[in-house]
């Protein structure tokens, strides 16, 4: 069973419940779960809790314990930019757009205003917005034909559809509500009910699903939304939350009300947050097997299948009707006949027969005549003629029948996308194995390299990381190497003092390489080394060290016109895992599945991350699971700044 999402009507009452929890709480710490965002918040009494959301699903508060934290992640975009925005930041208020499955968290921080909107519909995203309508962070870019969100763009709410406790306009319910086939689709589609909804209500009332709303009056209908309302209301003002499980003891569906026709089997709980709670928890690690789009998909394609059968079963009835007239023409015509004459002459004593010899019973209701042949019903309209009624009956057919060709049609693409589509799930669930198995090594976090022999080199990404690296990590065998320019990477060369002049090399061009020489467009440049011993953060007397500046002493040694040429490259590690290393060209070329060479130029480093990825995904196809488990912020922070490419392999 697909995994239920929750209706404007949950996201109602849980909002009501919880927010005295919700309101004036702090955001402690900020995490993604696979595609889910997971909010650590601490109420004002200091009780702490997580919030956990995902688009087109649900939104419920959870223990701490749901989760080891080697499960979450810390350092996707969207996760960064959120901490950056709202951590340590206090929740003003949460509401519910009205009617709609959209939940909006108003956030105070310091002097800035921020809303987090989390979209419970189907593709739905989760948007952090400023005071403008500006969007700072969100979880994935999104084009429709409605609207289009990314970075620094005004967010635009999704399309509304009409909705019975929200729309005060009775004219447009009634025209929405006549727009179903039948009564179920008249109150979800039309009137906005959630479907569990609409079937509680025609099941408490003893409705007949199949009524057709095009046939009830405007009082009826009217009657019908008032009674409605009154059904919606008691739900929200007076809540029932229970659970069913099913034979495993696993809650496998839920309500905010009892259900009368499950009362016996659905097990009421105190609250609805905690019904929420044990229905997605038992699901949510396994959230990655399921998918909102497949599911719709389905639900399409079990639609288009009904529809099928429909069309089908009154196709056959049509060409059994044809084949019967064919075999019976002159009968059929010659009471057709009478029965037209009887209808012109309504003063004239004409006699009709009821019945005739091959069974046939004949009724006229409005100006048509029925006519019922054992299993086989149909209609001919008395006001045309009987070739005509003869020939509407065949392009009936031919219309059925090309309505069925173009239903097969609708529902092998169906049947395509599912496939696609779970290919595709079967590349990211290979993708996510590959992220989440793949050890981090602690140099990571800085720009590193193995020399070709063997030696470990560290440089700092900004001025805190050179600190860091200089106060922390040099010790007196090491090798301190900088570009003979003001302002760039610090690069320690591990245990330099052993090494030999390849590795010395490859170090100074990375030192050269991240060093304001490459934005200032250089095409080469010196750089020094010195022993860690000659190193120092203390000034001389009466002098002051700003951050980033070191004192060197003694004798610095050179490695001259070091070319700003660099490799980027991927390699593959236990050939499971690829990782993104840079240096020499020719070192990369050795070391890397696959590279590129990049110097100084105009384009911006995501331009050219971008190009090169692209270029490597469109070449490689055999390694493209391993490429896009590889995150593109980290090549953009490999490039030094302003670049150009001169090669891709």
């Amino acid at each position: 069973m697909p995994i239920k999402n929750m209706s404007w009507i949950d996201i109602n009452v849980w909002i009501k419940e919880n927010i005295n929890f919700l309101r004036d709480s702090v955001i402690d710490n900020i995490y993604g779960f696979k595609d889910s965002l997971v909010l650590r918040l601490r109420s004002r009494d200091g009780e702490k809790r997580l919030l956990l959301s995902k688009p087109g699903f649900y939104i419920f508060l959870s223990p701490e314990t749901i989760f080891d934290k080697k499960d979450l992640s810390f350092e996707e975009n969207f996760v960064l930019l959120l901490r950056r925005y709202v951590r340590d930041c206090k929740i003003r208020d949460v509401r519910q757009q009205p009617c709609e499955r959209i939940v909006e968290i108003e956030i105070l921080c310091r002097d800035s205003r921020y809303t987090l909107t989390i979209e419970l519909i189907p593709r739905g995203v989760i948007v952090l917005r400023d005071e403008n309508n500006k969007i700072k962070a969100l979880n994935r870019s999104l084009k429709t034909k409605d609207r289009a969100l990314k970075i620094n763009s005004l967010y635009i709410y999704p399309p509304k559809n009409i909705n019975i406790y929200c729309e005060k306009d009775l004219k447009k319910l009634i025209e929405n509500f006549r727009k179903g086939y039948d009564l179920v689709r008249g109150l979800v589609v039309g009137l906005g009910l959630p479907p569990e909804t609409a079937e509680e209500y025609i099941y408490r009332n003893k409705l007949d699903k199949n009524i057709d709303p095009k046939k009830m009056s405007g009082e009826e209908i009217i009657r019908l939304i008032n009674d409605l309302r009154r059904f919606i209301d008691e739900i929200i003002q007076n809540p029932k939350p229970c659970v069913i499980y099913d034979q495993n003891k696993k809650a496998s569906e839920y309500y905010v009300y009892q259900p009368s026709s499950k009362k016996d089997i659905c097990i009421t709980k105190e609250s609805f947050n905690d019904v929420l709670k044990e229905y997605y928890v038992s699901k949510i690690r396994s959230f990655v097997e399921e998918d909102q789009m497949i599911n719709e998909y389905i639900r399409l394609k079990d639609q288009l299948t009904q529809d099928l059968e429909r069309i089908s079963r009154e196709l056959e009835n049509m060409i059994k009707t044809k084949d019967l007239i064919d075999h019976n023409y002159h009968i059929f015509e010659k009471i057709f006949s009478c029965y037209k004459d009887l209808l012109k002459e309504k003063g004239e004593k004409i006699s009709c027969p009821e019945k005739d010899e091959i069974e046939c019973v004949y009724r006229v209701d409005r100006g048509r005549l029925k006519i019922t042949c054992g299993e086989i019903s149909f209609e001919l309209d008395l006001l045309r003629d009987f070739r005509d009624n003869y020939i509407e009956i065949s392009r009936k057919i031919s219309q059925l029948e090309r309505g069925i060709e173009k239903i097969k049609e609708n529902i092998n693409d169906l049947e395509r996308k599912i496939m696609e589509r779970k290919i595709e799930l079967e590349k990211l669930r290979q993708i996510s194995e590959i992220k989440r198995s793949r050890e981090i090594e602690w140099f990571e976090r800085f720009h590193w390299i193995i020399t070709s022999e063997g030696f470990l080199a560290i440089g700092g990404r900004d001025i805190d990381q050179n600190e860091m690296l200089v106060r922390k990590y040099l010790e007196k065998e090491d090798l301190f190497f900088h570009a003979d320019i003001h302002g760039g990477s610090v690069f320690i060369l591990k245990k330099g003092s052993q090494a030999g002049e390849r590795s010395i090399a490859e170090t100074a061009h990375l030192a050269g390489c991240y060093s304001k020489a490459w934005s200032a467009g250089y095409g080469s440049i010196d750089v020094f080394y010195v022993k860690g011993e000659q190193v120092s953060k203390t000034p001389p007397s009466g002098e002051y060290l700003p951050k980033g500046s070191f004192m060197i002493y003694g004798e610095k040694r050179w490695v001259k016109n070091v070319k700003l040429l660099l490799g980027i490259g991927v390699e593959i590690i236990d050939d499971k895992y690829p990782r993104v290393i840079v240096g020499d060209p020719e070192l990369i070329r050795s070391r890397a599945k696959i590279y590129a060479i990049i110097s100084p130029g105009e384009e911006s480093p995501k331009n050219v991350a971008e190009k090169i990825f692209e270029k490597w995904i469109e070449k490689h196809k055999e390694l493209e699971i391993m490429l896009r488990s590889l995150d593109l912020e980290e090549i953009i922070k490999k490039i030094p700044g302003r670049s150009r490419v001169i090669f891709i392999s």
